[in-house]
């Protein structure tokens, strides 16, 4: 159920880049998009990385984070990075993190994929690695609302040091976190094949252009 809220939110965000850029209503009501997809990656990860099949979710992520990138880069007309490069980023930072016999080779490379966030141009960037980051850790992994919520105004505060009015117009996302603490619950009344959410970035980034144009 998450996950199909996540997709309206998208596709709403993305009929106002594409058909409405002027209005900045599709805008505020995408912004609730990312968190809800931010969610259901930390869920992921943690049961993936519990049951052992974390190297097929990634391998997943890569290959519809490939396919993805040419209808992504005709929408937002930039060469930066889907936001699936952003998730796989997340799950293997992640990986890493949660690894209990960590080495020094670890670290080094959680700094790694920190810096790549931070240089390499992709949707969301810092901004969206750290709110998974929170969500996993205050959400997932340990329900703690009171961190979960310090953790979302620090990623705020630090996004203000980048941009004042990037920042302002995230303000919009901190609906998600009740709505996410509600729906989690009755999230699997709802059952979809996993391919679906998959698909479904790609394909309707492509309809969507594919009707901008005729």
């Amino acid at each position: 159920m998450i996950k199909l809220l996540a997709c309206i939110f998208m596709t709403i965000d993305h009929i106002g880049i594409i058909f409405f850029p002027e209005l900045i209503g599709f805008r505020i009501v995408g912004r609730l998009a990312m968190p809800l997809f931010s969610f259901a990656i930390a869920r992921g990860f943690y049961y993936a990385h519990k049951h052992g099949t974390l190297a097929t979710y990634k391998k997943r992520m890569l290959i519809f984070a490939v396919i993805s990138q040419i209808p992504y880069v005709l929408m937002v007309k930039d060469l930066s990075g889907n936001i699936c490069f952003l998730w796989l980023v997340c799950l293997i930072f992640l990986e890493h993190a949660e690894n209990k016999l960590k080495t020094s080779r670890h670290y080094i490379s959680m700094c790694l994929l920190v810096l790549c966030v931070a240089i390499v141009p992709m949707a969301y960037g810092l901004y969206g690695f750290g709110f998974t980051l929170v969500l996993y850790y205050f959400q997932i992994k340990k329900e703690n609302n009171t961190m979960l919520y310090l953790g979302y105004v620090s990623i705020h505060a630090l996004l203000m040091t980048k941009s004042v009015q990037y920042s302002l117009m995230q303000v919009f996302t901190l609906p998600c976190l009740p709505i996410i603490d509600i729906l989690k619950k009755y999230d699997y009344k709802i059952k979809i094949s996993r391919n679906f959410f998959y698909l479904f970035y790609p394909l309707h980034i492509t309809v969507l252009l594919i009707i901008k144009s005729i």
